[in-house]
């Protein structure tokens, strides 16, 4: 597009509007009766679920590491992408609409702080159902067990270390990776084109 200047137009959203479309996001979730809301975080950790054992299943088999962990980061993010384009409700993604909601919204701090937790809670649940359902009815070849034991191997590694060191590592390399999602969130929100 072109302005009436012939300048080019900008093709994304400005960062302050998408922090009022957060906030405006947020305040749907925070409105939500319990029982949906609950049902829509649940459905956030079943779809951030199946996006990890799609990763799991397609970078079983493959030897070179490069290749091997693209693959499972693109297939981990098809779980995030059901969770974007359902608008159901994850714990990494209120922590940058929350604060939003708090700073635009001017909410109580309890009312969110309810909400994160009761998130945080399902969205646990709905891992921890899908995952259970997926080790009763599945029966993986040794490739795909392989690469799930790899990747649990690589999150305990902390706890062999052990001490007061590996308990903040874990909670720093933890704040990192969703740091990371906060900002897929809001980038991928500012990407979104009025055409």
């Amino acid at each position: 597009m072109r302005s009436e200047q012939g300048r080019a137009e900008p093709e994304y959203l400005k960062a302050g509007y998408v922090s009022e479309q957060l906030a405006s996001k947020g305040e749907e979730h925070l409105h939500q009766r319990l029982g949906p809301a609950l049902v829509s975080a649940l459905l956030a950790g079943a779809f951030v679920t199946f996006g990890a054992l799609l990763s799991v299943l397609l970078s079983a088999g493959m030897q070179t590491e490069g290749v091997r962990l693209l693959i499972q980061g693109l297939a981990f993010a098809v779980g995030y992408y059901f969770v974007a384009l359902s608008g159901v409700a994850l714990f990494t993604e209120a922590n940058v609409s929350l604060p939003d909601v708090l700073l635009q919204c001017h909410k109580r701090p309890a009312h969110l702080t309810r909400f994160w937790s009761l998130t945080f809670l399902f969205n646990f649940g709905g891992a921890f159902l899908v995952g259970w359902m997926v080790h009763l009815a599945q029966n993986y070849s040794p490739d795909v067990q392989a690469v799930l034991r790899e990747i649990v191997e690589t999150k305990m590694a902390y706890q062999e270390r052990g001490g007061v060191g590996a308990w903040f590592a874990v909670v720093l390399s933890a704040m990192l990776a969703n740091w990371m999602v906060g900002l897929a969130f809001f980038f991928a929100t500012m990407a979104q084109l009025d055409l």
